[in-house]
């Protein structure tokens, strides 16, 4: 699939969000698992449908659990409770969070997983390609839900990461790669402020 598919995939699925929250009052949140844990495919190209999250109960309704568990055995890693939780709260709904606001996250929902559980399982969902980290300078680091290569902006004034969502963003006139190098992606992050602080 192509970063104009996979961006068009993300719209539809965008679209089907705001119409079944605007719908579905029992609805917490629409989880997108079926679209980042099925790889690149758009879950409306494969007939999947939408995972979402009880508001009452708070337990994966349609098996986000059960997907996350399937990605990460088909990666060779084992599905323990820690990676679990923390999959779960980034997978759930299209988002970036650093480690920090994920540990503050899981410790108000009464989590007790250390901090270095959290980076050790946020690096390990990181290198299997289930999150996306993406580095906006050396010393932030955000956790990217959407894993696929897309751009970004970043306030720096407010510290939020935000996707772009315009597929005709392009590319061209790229330097010649070092010699025995391949191209791997390339992503775009465009930093913005306030207008005000400007």
């Amino acid at each position: 699939m192509s970063y104009q598919q996979s961006s068009v995939a993300i719209v539809i699925y965008r679209a089907l969000l705001m119409k079944l929250t605007t719908k579905v009052k029992q609805v917490d949140r629409i989880s997108f698992a079926a679209l980042v844990l099925g790889g690149l495919e758009s879950p409306v190209s494969k007939g999947q449908q939408c995972i979402y999250l009880s508001q009452h109960s708070g337990e994966p309704a349609l098996g986000l659990q059960k997907e996350l568990e399937a990605r990460l055995r088909d990666k060779g890693v084992r599905p323990t409770r820690q990676r679990l939780e923390i999959g779960e709260l980034l997978l759930a709904i299209p988002r970036h969070m650093s480690a920090e606001q994920i540990l503050r996250e899981l410790r108000e929902k009464g989590s007790r997983l250390s901090k270095a559980t959290v980076y050790n399982t946020l690096n390990l969902l990181s290198k299997e390609g289930i999150v996306r980290e993406i580095a906006v300078d050396p010393e932030r680091m955000f956790y990217d839900s959407t894993a696929h290569p897309h751009h970004h902006f970043y306030n720096v004034d407010t510290g939020e990461l935000t996707d772009i969502d315009d597929p005709t963003v392009r590319i061209t006139g790229l330097p010649e790669l070092p010699q025995g190098t391949v191209e791997s992606d390339v992503e775009i992050i465009i930093r913005v402020r306030n207008a005000a602080a400007a």
